[in-house]
């Protein structure tokens, strides 16, 4: 060896040293062992074995160095690995073409220097094995015993890691032939057991071998936590064992569950260090089959309690139930013992927050996954939910929840909603709004929602007052938090969940009168107090729910069915609701009292029709008289009025003449004109044919409506024409005349009222002399829809008569009327 690599071996040996030098240093050694391949690679082509060898012992030499981290020490020992293959590789070949193995294995046993002996004699062994001249298992027990030699934790660590890398394909199994020589797969067992356990205890003492010197504390703490982090990274060295041992295809259940598992645990839990207890633990759950950890559950669960008390046993449980998870939902074998299992996880969890300090979010954290393995276990099983939602709830009553802590819970909460799609199961877990009502106001909005969303997905009726209540019980918050409406989200967020609360309104009913009716009931109390802002919204749903049921109580009338429900107790609970909105929404008060006068006329109920036109007429000649839209709204109660034909002569012609006078103070002419002559038409109604319900016979029942007033209706007409001629301007006023002489001509038609030829004819001549007053105006456009009017009558009232009607209508001016348009 040269001086220049001599220097470089007797330096201090510190893993202190800057990152500079640390990287100037490997890269000096990763120099001389390309030099040293390079001379290595010439011997091997020239066959001169020796010189090979020694070659070999030059590059190992330089993994004597202690003065490199363990991740530049790792580097160093990849860069050699390649090279220590080829060598391999080449012995392999001599011992093919003669070269004795046995005495390859002695002669590498005179290297001077301790580290490249023991690589070359793993190497030879290696060789040796192949060659099947000595039993595999005193080979592997003769190079274990040897390797205990190195007792620096990294060199020695790496010696062993390549002892592992060497040997994994020759290891006996159950498929290689089971003899003295071969061996058997418990040899196999004892070796790598006994390679894990020397090499875990180098790993731990790893965290020992640095001086700090002179450093402050803070440079101690800072160099403590770095090669922490490196020495965890070294951890796949020691896990590699057990990667291997669960390889082996002779480990059965009964093997690993009797002979090793028993050795493993023993070493992880005696050498009582956090870091390897952590990452072994992990990698045994990952690497032995989940079929293994089924069997041997309760020994697994038991050992955790034994860790040391910083281990992070959220990882360790997460891992393991996270995997069986996965196993339970592709694999039903576990369906017998279902109950033992998530037993067996909920004893251990509950032993485990006893004895060890838990932080709160871990011990949420264990609970999700135990509630994910009840899911994978048995979905129908809402008990398994209930004992974690209580125990989350015991776990956070009177506790300050954090966010982390709340965000958890949310999840758990969340997975239980999807994972049920029928919020009927949801409302029978007992702790589920304990458990939410200790989140905050935010995470209940959320979880409110999400049941919301539920229930429309899954189409969810609720007929049962007792579930509807709890349903009510666990959304409450949507019904009560307070509002901001400064908040810019406000609009949006909060129009949102109103709507889908709107939407899922509908989903409350049953087909039984009297629980239709309690559910009814129930929605009033809940929506009823909830706020102007809200009740706007809910209002809708509401009063259709109620209409709905009128509906049906019909229905069922029909059909003979008895119910204790009256019809006035169902509408004068509707009529309340509607009053007490009158002060806050007038225009949906007004609107809804029309809709409910038409449901209680299609339920022959003429004394609640007529009460709720009244009421619907009063918050109109109370609120909108004066307003822009009071031709619209008392347009609604006009039509809506002439829908009513269960209700009595006498109500009726009350309402009409109410109509009529409201008619009257309408603020534009125009509109005072088209109201009341649409009003006329209330003083004379036909006779009508009601079609009645499929349900009711099949047939059609008469219902004539005795309600004829001449006078009134002459009255209205006359007070139209005048309001038309004199009150509007041209051309507005002859379009209104030409749709009031439409109306005459019906009621002419009838030839049971006063009006007469020579009342249509007098209209005529007044809407001849109003186009005439406005000839001159040559700007004025007259109305290009006249004369296609004046046609479509004659050809109504004339062309298509015959006989004696025919000659009735010719009396009328309409040729004179035409030809004054033309």
């Amino acid at each position: 060896m040269s001086s220049k690599g001599s220097d470089l071996t007797k330096r201090k040996e510190s893993v202190l040293t800057p990152r500079i030098e640390q990287e100037t240093l490997l890269q000096e050694l990763k120099d001389k062992i390309q030099r040293s391949a390079f001379d290595m690679r010439k011997f091997l082509e020239d066959e001169q074995t020796i010189l090979v060898l020694i070659k070999t012992t030059e590059m190992i030499s330089e993994l004597r160095t202690s003065a490199l981290s363990p991740k530049n020490y790792f580097e160093l020992y990849s860069f050699l690995l390649n090279e220590l293959r080829n060598v391999e590789s080449y012995l392999d070949e001599q011992v093919k073409t003669g070269l004795s193995a046995q005495e390859l294995y002695k002669v590498v046993q005179f290297t001077g220097q301790v580290i490249p002996r023991l690589y070359l004699l793993i190497t030879a062994g290696s060789v040796l094995i192949n060659t099947e001249e000595v039993p595999i298992k005193d080979i592997l027990q003769d190079l274990n015993k040897m390797c205990r030699g190195i007792q620096h934790p990294t060199r020695g660590i790496f010696l062993r890691y390549y002892l592992t890398q060497m040997v994994k394909d020759k290891l006996p199994d159950i498929t290689t032939q089971n003899s003295e020589m071969h061996g058997t797969v418990e040899d196999s067992i004892n070796f790598i057991i006994s390679n894990f356990i020397e090499m875990n205890k180098l790993w731990i003492r790893m965290q020992h071998q640095t001086p700090f010197g002179n450093l402050s504390e803070i440079g101690k703490k800072y160099v403590h936590t770095m090669l922490g982090k490196e020495r965890t990274e070294l951890g796949m060295l020691v896990g590699t064992n057990l990667s291997r041992l669960a390889q082996l295809e002779g480990v059965t259940v009964e093997i690993y569950s009797q002979n090793v598992l028993p050795l493993i645990l023993h070493q992880i839990i005696d050498c009582n260090d956090k870091i390897a207890q952590e990452y072994l633990f992990v990698v045994m759950i990952q690497a032995f089959p989940d079929e293994f950890h089924l069997e041997t559950l309760e020994t697994l669960l038991k050992s955790l309690e034994e860790l040391n008390p910083n281990v992070d046993i959220k990882e360790i449980l997460q891992e393991l139930m996270q995997r069986l998870v996965i196993y339970f939902k592709t694999n039903r074998a576990a369906e017998n013992q279902e109950h033992k299992i998530f037993t067996t996880f909920s004893d251990s969890i509950s032993r485990i927050s006893q004895k060890k300090v838990l932080k709160q979010t871990d011990l949420l954290i264990i609970l999700r996954c135990l509630l994910q393995i009840g899911f994978s276990l048995n979905l129908n099983r809402i008990d398994y939910v209930d004992y974690v939602f209580q125990s989350a709830f015991r776990l956070l009553n009177n506790e300050i929840i954090k966010q982390d802590d709340s965000n958890v819970v949310t999840q758990m909460i969340q997975e239980v909603i999807q994972s049920y799609n029928n919020v009927i199961v949801l409302i029978e877990i007992e702790s589920f709004p304990h458990l939410t009502n200790l989140l905050p106001l935010a995470e209940q909005r959320k979880i409110a929602n999400n049941l919301i969303e539920n229930v429309l997905k899954s189409q969810t009726i609720i007929e049962e007052i007792e579930k509807l209540q709890r349903f009510f019980n666990l959304i409450q918050i949507l019904l009560n938090h307070p509002i901001n409406q400064n908040d810019l989200q406000f609009d949006s967020d909060f129009q949102k969940e109103q709507s889908a609360l709107c939407k899922v309104i509908h989903f409350f009913y049953s087909d039984d009168i009297e629980k239709y009716f309690l559910i009814f009931q129930l929605l009033i109390k809940e929506l009823n107090g909830t706020g102007k802002v809200r009740m706007k919204n809910y209002i809708f749903p509401l009063i259709f729910s109620g209409l709905k049921l009128a509906q049906k109580m019909r229905e069922n009338e029909r059909n003979k069915s008895e119910f204790s429900i009256s019809f006035n107790q169902l509408f004068d609970s509707i009529s309340t609701i509607l009053e007490n909105l009158i002060n806050f929404f007038p225009e949906v008060a007004f609107k809804l009292f029309l809709q409910t006068a038409q449901a209680a006329n299609k339920c022959r109920l003429e004394k609640v029709a007529y009460e709720m036109m009244l009421k619907a007429i009063t918050i109109y000649g109370d609120v909108f008289s004066l307003r822009e839209t009071q031709f619209k709204m008392l347009f609604s109660i006009i039509s809506t009025l002439f829908t009513l034909n269960y209700i009595g002569n006498e109500y009726f012609s009350f309402l009409a003449v109410q109509c009529a006078i409201h008619s009257k103070k309408l603020v534009q002419p125009i509109h005072q004109a088209k109201a009341i002559c649409c009003c006329s038409r209330f003083f004379y109604l036909q006779d009508s044919l009601i079609p009645t319900n499929s349900l009711e016979n099949s047939q059609n029942q008469k219902r004539s409506i005795q309600f004829h007033d001449d006078k009134k209706l002459v009255g209205c007409l006359s007070k139209a024409i005048r309001i038309a001629s004199s009150s509007i301007e041209f051309p507005v006023s002859l379009e209104s005349l030409f749709e009031i002489l439409d109306v005459c001509l019906i009621f002419f038609e009838t030839q049971k009222t006063n009006i007469n030829i020579e009342y249509i004819n007098t209209l005529i001549e007044l809407i001849i002399q109003v186009k005439e007053k406005n000839q001159s105006q040559p700007q004025v456009l007259f109305p290009q829809n006249s004369l296609v009017f004046i046609n479509q009558m004659i050809r109504k009232f004339i062309k298509k008569k015959k006989g004696e009607k025919k000659e009735i209508y010719l009396e009328i001016n309409f040729q004179k009327l035409k030809k004054t348009f033309n």
